[in-house]
């Protein structure tokens, strides 16, 4: 399944019959191109204004570890309205099929990333719901996720509500073991912490965002609690730094205080 095969059959798609009757918003040619950047560099997928931050992170994993997997999900799912990611079966509302991309969310993104978080609502559909609620990824659906498409090393120690300090800092410490091992590590957070006026604040968290932890959690000690971090991470389609305004230092307990675990997965 290598990245040559996965390039060359997203070409071909651009010059095969007629565009799909279940995606009026969606062309050939503009799905095929953006299959083609997202190959050369899966850091684009973006989830633009939309809640799909869950999906983006896991979409991102599948275009670096099965490219070929990756653009035959998004052709299927563009030609016959279902695809599959080894095991995952993603089949969206007709709803969501035939709402064009919202938010400036990119053609390759709105199908892998709307329809994989449409396939598990019961209720809203991604294309209609208001505000958040048919976008917010569960910590077991991103299990499931992983799991389904073939990762068998899966940890989950991803919390929805407020747990202590010292279980953060194992979590956090356990989470850049794990991304130095090889694995990804998809971390739920309190998105403040990546916005340079909010970085360092100490109002309510909540967890809100989920990001991809591209390098090891590094403190200049040994992640002392009172010493500064600096680590990056994957988000809204790039590679972000945290803490985002190097100038005003997040001391690693300020962070735990946004962090809320992770879920990490190999292959």
């Amino acid at each position: 399944m290598s990245k040559s095969d996965a390039l060359a059959l997203s070409q071909q798609f651009a010059t095969s019959p007629p565009a799909s009757d279940d995606w009026p918003g969606v062309s050939r040619s503009s799905l095929s191109a953006s299959l083609v950047m997202r190959l050369n560099n899966p850091d684009l997928v973006h989830q633009q204004l939309t809640s799909l931050c869950g999906p983006a992170s896991f979409v991102r994993a599948i275009a670096l570890d099965m490219p070929l997997t990756y653009v035959r999900c998004a052709i299927d799912l563009y030609r016959t309205g279902r695809g599959n990611i080894v095991n995952l079966d993603i089949a969206p509302h007709r709803r969501m099929k035939r709402t064009p991309p919202k938010m400036g969310t990119d053609a390759a993104d709105w199908i892998m990333m709307g329809s994989l978080r449409d396939d598990e609502n019961l209720i809203f559909s991604v294309a209609n719901a208001p505000g958040l609620v048919a976008g917010m990824t569960l910590p077991r659906a991103m299990v499931k996720w992983f799991q389904s498409a073939g990762y068998t090393n899966i940890s989950d120690q991803a919390h929805l509500a407020w747990w202590p300090e010292r279980n953060r800092l194992w979590a956090a410490r356990y989470a850049s073991n794990l991304h130095s091992a090889g694995y990804k590590v998809v971390m739920l957070i309190d998105a403040d912490v990546l916005d340079p006026a909010k970085q360092d604040s100490d109002r309510i968290n909540v967890p809100n965002h989920w990001v991809t932890l591209t390098s090891p959690i590094l403190t200049k000690a040994t992640m002392h609690l009172a010493e500064p971090v600096s680590f990056w991470i994957y988000s809204w389609g790039a590679r972000m730094r945290i803490p985002a305004n190097p100038a005003i230092p997040v001391t690693l307990s300020r962070f735990l205080q946004k962090f809320y675990g992770f879920v990490a997965a190999k292959l």
